[in-house]
Parts: C-alpha cells; sequence; structure tokens
C-alpha cells in the first residue's frame, strides 16, 4: 500500500485530503492512536517494580 503526506496536515494516507475536514479526522485519528499507545506503555510501567523505574529514571 502506498500512503502520501498531506501537505497541509502532514499526516501520512492512502489518500490526498481533499479537505480542512479530512485533515482534522485525520489529526484526530493520530491523536488517539498516540493516545493508545501512552496507555500501553504507562500500563507496561505500572507492571515494574519501583526500584526499577527508579533506576530507568537514573539513566536518562
Amino acid at each position: 500500500m502506498a500512503f502520501t503526506v498531506c501537505p497541509f496536515c502532514g499526516i501520512a494516507s492512502d489518500k490526498a485530503h481533499d479537505s480542512q475536514e479530512a485533515c482534522i479526522d485525520a489529526l484526530q485519528d493520530e491523536i488517539d492512536k498516540t493516545r493508545e499507545l501512552l496507555a500501553a506503555v504507562d500500563a507496561a510501567r505500572s507492571d515494574e517494580t519501583p526500584a526499577a523505574r527508579r533506576q530507568d529514571a537514573q539513566t536518562t
């Protein structure tokens, strides 16, 4: 599947956005995907021990 990047919103899509509404919808979809990813990362980190989280914080 070929993707193109919309020149207006910068979101990669399989078709060009033909309106501002389409760009807004695409951006909202990206926000939803990002929130899902962050929730998954947060859930994985909550499974770590407090000592492991402290060690991660010290190395970054």
